[in-house]
């Protein structure tokens, strides 16, 4: 499945790219911003126009805010306006409601749902955070967020409004992007170099190699494992989710009895290459509770399962940031051993620092005859 409709990138992306105008309308010269939200916490980081970044401020999000996306996590349905969820008569008579419902809510100045009031709440102390550290206003950010069932992308873009701030979308097609799609864009995968100049963008982009990216989320609340079939950062084949609270690095079951956490948790990592069969040619590890000496080498037990097909050495981040550095901070865990080379981008921030980053090339991208902004 995941290799059906890779054809389809390649004439789509030299269609979009033919397409640009010659005038290039950019808006250069600024810095980008990029919240992320956790389960349990929020992280900014700044991109700024000379190619460095800020690494913002941390939030520990309050227990309303908590318990919120520990129940859109556990769901069993897709919300009802959600476009991933089956369609049907009911879905679609109670979705109406809901939008009218939320129609009325904006009209008396309200926030739409209950949703939506208590992430505008979270993104006002983030917001609040990083104009204290920057000593100036924040009026735009790009916003990522965990890829929970029951979480709808309306409800975060409408919070983000709420707060005040201006929503940067992801692209023309793609509103908003998920917290593994920013780590993986930190970590440098299916980046081009040259994102103002739409053909040599395009280009790199096509000597790419199609790439199955398994990003892991470890964090105190939650384990969320995706898996993704990309070349560019843009060209997502299939995206899959696995959610697990129980998995936490702080969770009640890893205290009364570890001997069944740490199999549980390997189970939940090789949930979705087992289930999908596919050869893993890529690891992305982020979030607070990554750099934990016994979670890399249980998720190295796990990985030795689903070993590239080819034999060769999967590679944990970005393979080419970083490695002495890196290399010695994992030496003890036995991970060169294992022929696995260990590359993250700081853990805890990197999906806000991808979020920046894809910010800034959303900001700077020339656009087409028609107006709209080049994926770069």
């Amino acid at each position: 499945m995941f290799a059906c409709i890779r054809c389809c990138f390649t004439a789509v992306a030299a269609l979009a790219f033919t397409a640009a105008a010659s005038t290039d309308v950019r808006s250069q010269g600024q810095d980008a911003v990029g919240f992320d939200l956790s389960v349990g916490y929020g992280h900014s980081a700044i991109r700024h126009d000379n190619g460095s970044f800020t690494d913002g401020v941390k939030v520990s999000f309050v227990s309303e805010y908590k318990d919120m996306m520990s129940r859109l996590a556990t769901s069993h349905y897709y919300h009802a306006c959600d476009e991933r969820g089956v369609p049907s008569r009911w879905r679609q008579l109670k979705c109406q409601s809901i939008k009218s419902q939320r129609r009325l809510n904006r009209l008396l100045g309200q926030p739409e749902s209950k949703e939506v009031k208590i992430i505008s709440e979270q993104l006002s102390l983030l917001q609040t955070g990083t104009e204290a550290l920057l000593d100036r206003t924040v009026d735009r950010v790009m916003v990522s967020y965990p890829p929970l069932r029951g979480l709808w992308e309306d409800d975060v873009v409408d919070a983000i409004r709420h707060t005040g701030l201006d929503h940067i979308p992801f692209s023309e097609d793609t509103n908003t992007v998920s917290s593994a799609r920013a780590a993986i864009a930190a970590n440098g995968l299916g980046m081009c170099d040259h994102y103002t100049d739409p053909l040599a963008c395009w280009d790199e982009t096509y000597h790419m190699k199609w790439r199955v990216v398994l990003a892991i989320e470890y964090t105190k609340d939650t384990l969320i494992v995706t898996l993704t079939d990309m070349k560019g950062i843009h060209d997502v084949t299939d995206n899959f989710s696995e959610v697990c609270i129980e998995c936490g690095a702080e969770s009640e079951i890893k205290h009364l009895d570890p001997s069944f956490y740490w199999p549980h948790l390997r189970n939940k990592i090789l949930a979705l290459p087992t289930a999908h069969r596919v050869p893993v040619t890529n690891v992305v590890l982020y979030g607070e509770a990554a750099p934990d000496t016994e979670f890399q080498e249980n998720l190295i037990k796990a990985l030795g399962n689903v070993q590239d097909e080819r034999g060769e050495p999967i590679s944990i981040g970005n393979p080419n940031d970083s490695q002495k550095v890196l290399s010695r901070r994992t030496k003890n865990l036995g991970l060169l051993d294992s022929g696995i080379h260990v590359q993250i981008v700081d853990p805890v921030v990197a999906p806000a620092r991808g979020a920046a980053e894809l910010a800034k090339r959303r900001l700077d991208a020339p656009t087409d005859d028609r107006g709209k902004k080049l994926p770069i």
